[in-house]
């Protein structure tokens, strides 16, 4: 996966937040939909926030975080890679794959719509 794949990636997706007025529906490949909604909100630089409902702490998601995620999306859907290898290694060390994974994937389905 190059660089620039990458920030193409990364345009098209924070120009979709930025102008998404939905939730973003909590999803993970085993268990579809999950647990609560959250909106998603890019206001630029190198992360999208999260605020979960009900109200609480936003979440800053780092652009690496989308950018592992990305580079690992086939094998997560494919069911070659579990969420936790995000989450505890060995792929990554990750405390926002749940946000990442939800965004890309809503943004995936959104896309090819």
């Amino acid at each position: 996966m190059s660089t620039e794949e990458f920030e193409k990636f990364w345009h098209e997706l924070t120009t979709w937040v930025s102008n998404n007025k939905e939730s973003i529906r909590n999803w993970t490949v085993f268990h579809q939909k999950t647990g609560e909604d959250f909106e998603a909100k890019y206001e630029g630089g190198n992360y999208i926030l999260a605020y979960p409902e009900p109200p609480a702490k936003t979440q800053k998601i780092p652009k690496t975080d989308f950018k592992l995620i990305f580079e690992n999306w086939e094998g997560y859907v494919s069911g070659r890679i579990g969420r936790s290898e995000f989450v505890h290694g060995p792929i990554a060390y990750s405390r926002f794959t749940k946000y990442a994974i939800s965004i890309i994937h809503q943004y995936t389905l959104k896309k090819h719509a």
